[in-house]
């Protein structure tokens, strides 16, 4: 719940906003990670409610992706009226279209067909074929209710595919039509640190927080000695610290 505020109290000392790299956004030091909206059951009151605190607060800062539930159609919802006061983040990958759809006809028939004829696989999977990002993209712009993304980040995929040109050219392809501002990678190294080398991409998302700071000595000095924005994603380790177990080596295999 969202505590008021009462006309007495101190006014609100702002979140800073920081230069995000060479990219000329001022992003808000804090953002709003949108992946729990999307699991769980939440009315739009209170989605209104959390992003006008952060508004007051100067959050501008929006992070969320394909795969989390209905996150994007939620926070598309919620920031009618208001979308151009906050900067939207997204990522693209690890979701695929529908079987009936034509490119999700398209890349499961292409799949079979280079299996029949003993050839190897394309991709790590089929979230990662250029029609499945294409198709990701489009549907990001149409749950977020917006005409374009200031930052679309592949999601997680590994140094293989951030080496396919045809993956890269969707993604350059969707800057050049104005739907996307500013393309990224999130995920960890070596991908991550092959993705800051490359030049192909203009921000980063990597995991800092207590249980995870091997990026704070490798891929950090990398990206900012190349001028590119950062965000760090997992800050509270996906709450790993409230239990006392180790995590599970398989869903979480940068915590072991």
């Amino acid at each position: 719940m969202i505590p008021c505020r009462s006309a007495e109290q101190t006014p609100l000392t702002p979140v800073e906003l920081r230069p995000f790299g060479r990219t000329g956004l001022h992003v808000s030091a804090l953002g709003f990670g949108g992946a729990n909206i999307g699991f769980t059951d939440i009315s739009g009151k209170i989605l209104d409610r959390m992003f006008d605190a952060a508004l007051e607060r100067g959050v501008n800062l929006i992070d969320t992706a394909a795969m989390y539930g209905d996150s994007e159609e939620k926070i598309g919802r919620a920031l009618r009226g208001r979308r151009q006061r906050y900067l939207i983040c997204t990522k693209c990958g690890r979701c695929l279209p529908p079987r009936r759809s034509p490119n999700g006809f398209f890349v499961r028939v292409q799949r079979k067909l280079r299996r029949w004829t003993g050839r190897e696989e394309e991709y790590e999977s089929l979230d990662w074929h250029p029609r499945a990002i294409e198709w990701s993209i489009h549907r990001s712009l149409r749950r977020l209710k917006t005409d374009h993304i200031d930052l679309l980040l592949l999601h997680s995929c590994s140094e293989e595919t951030l080496q396919k040109v045809e993956v890269l050219e969707v993604l350059h392809r969707a800057r050049k039509s104005g739907k996307v501002r500013f393309i990224g990678y999130s995920g960890e190294r070596p991908a991550a640190l092959h993705a800051i080398q490359s030049g192909q991409f203009q921000a980063v998302e990597i995991s800092i927080n207590i249980a995870d700071q091997d990026g704070i000595d490798t891929v950090l000095p990398l990206a900012i000695r190349k001028g590119m924005g950062v965000i760090a994603k997992r800050p509270l380790a996906n709450n790993l610290w409230k239990f006392a177990q180790r995590p599970d080596p398989v869903r979480y295999p940068h915590y072991q």
